[in-house]
């Protein structure tokens, strides 16, 4: 069985770039905190990004030390992502309270990675 994973954005980057990946979208709304990071809030408008599938499921592990579930910060979740005319269920990392983190609201709910030049 396929362990499937949504992520915000639209360009893999790191590890995730080497997984099969397509395009998609699931409900809710995108924000941007304070550290540059992207954040999945519940919400009524689209969040676009992609559809990964895992080599192995103890990847999530992984995906939920770089999204914060185990300092608290989110939480991972099960949501329907829109892919062309189907829809499919992935694991998906939301923050309850993106407000109070210092974020703000991408209300075109595109994440758009800062370069940072070091």
């Amino acid at each position: 069985m396929n362990v499937v994973a949504f992520l915000p954005g639209s360009s893999p980057r790191g590890m995730v770039a080497a997984w099969p990946h397509v395009a998609g979208r699931t409900r809710g709304s995108l924000w941007e905190l304070a550290a540059g990071t992207p954040a999945m809030a519940p919400g009524s408008g689209w969040i676009y990004g992609i559809l990964v599938t895992l080599p192995d499921p103890r990847a999530l592990a992984v995906l939920d030390r770089t999204f914060g579930v185990l300092e608290g910060s989110a939480a991972r979740k099960k949501v329907d992502v829109r892919v062309g005319l189907r829809s499919e269920r992935a694991w998906a990392w939301w923050t309850e309270n993106p407000r109070a983190r210092g974020g703000r609201v991408l209300a075109d709910g595109h994440w758009r990675p800062v370069r940072r030049r070091g």
